[in-house]
């Protein structure tokens, strides 16, 4: 019997997956499944903010507009989002004209599951607008360039979306000249 309790103990506890270094670490393991209960719940949208950012408010001849967005968990408790390159979306309006998507040029989107702590805001790395309109498929066409005026860049992830006028989910305002 207690033979049986110590080799029950022994396949739990031996090491899975991979193979023993020289200095006997595993090269390379499985991974462990994490446990629905201890596992963080999906971010209420209504609890996320978005914020589309710019690196300034204001853009002299030949300077490019970079660009982020911000999430932050309003929520008390940590919570995870889909917020990969495959769900985020920029673009640039001026009025009703449309005048840049990034997923126009986008190539190789990553999927990304973000773990979201409450009341700490996480962003994106900043991409740069070439200051020229985007289609499908086209995003440097020279003789495109955008004239001077002021611009509107909201951004999206999945179904969380900036809008203008909107203090808890804010487009951003700015020009060119």
């Amino acid at each position: 019997m207690l033979l049986a309790i110590i080799a029950i103990i022994v396949i739990i506890a031996w090491p899975r997956g991979g193979s023993a270094s020289p200095g006997g670490e595993p090269t390379e393991a499985a991974p462990t499944p994490v446990p629905t209960e201890t596992a963080s719940p999906e971010c209420d949208p209504a609890k996320v903010q978005i914020m589309a950012v710019t690196d300034k408010d204001s853009y002299g001849p030949g300077e490019l507009p970079k660009m982020w967005l911000t999430l932050e968990n309003k929520s008390a408790k940590e919570c995870i989002i889909e917020a990969g390159s495959d769900v985020q979306v920029f673009q640039i309006t001026s009025g009703d004209e449309v005048y840049w998507t990034s997923t126009d040029c986008q190539t190789d989107p990553v999927p990304q599951t973000t773990v979201l702590q409450p009341g700490k805001p996480i962003s994106t790395a900043p991409i740069e607008w070439n200051r020229h309109r985007s289609a499908p498929g086209a995003c440097d066409g020279p003789s495109d360039e955008a004239p001077g005026g002021y611009y509107w860049l909201q951004v999206r992830v999945g179904d969380l979306v900036t809008e203008r006028g909107n203090d808890a989910k804010p487009s951003k305002q700015f020009s060119i000249s």
